[in-house]
């Protein structure tokens, strides 16, 4: 689902801003809605095994209420009885709503991602997010208190304006917040982002020690580290990595980083992979 409700400045990700109107939303599920459909089909001609749903973006809880629900029972189609995960990123807090959260609980998600990527206000107005720490808290607390079991949470070390002391105060509240999954990204200036071209200001020994000192907050709220990717003009030539606790890893992370396991995309900007056997 290529739109957010603001682009961050980090990323270069082909995604615009959500059309208001719900005509134009409702005429994109449409096309989504001819892609699940050929998907279906191609799945039952091929007897394909698959294993983990996932909506990704952008962000998917951009669109309103009602287009939002229809895009995840469109979605329900694809949930066989083979898959063992269904996952929504969730990321914005300032698109989020209890009647989505009701539909996703309605169609059996079992993991969402919920973003703060800082806790920091400041922070958040710099790279382009129109919510707030608190707006985060709130949604949080809205998805701990339902039915979906699992909540991954994403961290971003070498944000502007950010020290270490400031990167630390994130890891204080996410192990505060106990959710069974945490991933640690490492800062990368990506082409076609705002920030590219832009002097990273934290060092790299510094960014070296929060990659380590993140390790250390995941290992002390029962957490360990299940996988990891690179990426070209990454901080310190660092890494992103993402912690679970035992029995909560995301079988999606595992196999889209192992690139050993077919993936069908649907939808704009969606990448299909056929590994070579």
């Amino acid at each position: 689902v290529p739109f957010c409700p603001s682009r961050c400045t980090y990323c270069s990700f082909p995604a615009g801003i959500v059309p208001q109107d719900e005509e134009s939303q409702q005429n994109f599920v449409n096309l989504i809605e001819q892609d699940i459909a050929n998907v279906v089909q191609l799945i039952s001609m091929h007897s394909l095994r698959v294993t983990s749903l996932y909506i990704g973006g952008g962000t998917p809880t951009s669109l309103n209420d009602k287009v939002f629900a229809r895009l995840l029972s469109l979605a329900e189609r694809l949930r066989l009885p083979t898959v063992k995960e269904f996952t929504v990123e969730a990321g914005r807090p300032d698109c989020f709503s209890d009647a989505k959260l009701s539909a996703m609980e309605a169609v059996g998600v079992n993991r969402i991602s919920v973003n703060p990527q800082t806790f920091h206000d400041k922070t958040l107005r710099l790279i382009g997010r129109r919510h707030t720490v608190a707006e985060f808290y709130r949604a949080y607390e809205k998805v701990r208190q339902s039915t979906i079991p699992i909540i991954n949470m994403d961290l971003i070390i070498g944000l502007p304006s950010e020290s270490e002391a400031d990167v630390l105060y994130s890891y204080k509240e996410a192990a505060r917040l106990a959710p069974e999954n945490l991933t640690i990204h490492t800062l990368t200036l990506k082409r076609g982002a705002e920030l590219f071209g832009s002097q990273l200001k934290m060092e790299p020994e510094a960014a070296g020690r929060l990659v380590e000192q993140g390790l250390e907050a995941a290992r002390a709220i029962g957490m360990h580290p299940y996988y990891l990717y690179r990426q070209h003009y990454m901080l310190g030539h660092l890494a992103n990595i993402g912690y679970a606790k035992p029995g909560t890893e995301s079988i999606y992370n595992i196999q889209m980083m192992e690139e050993r396991h077919p993936v069908i995309g649907i939808g704009p900007a969606s990448a299909r992979k056929a590994p070579r056997r």
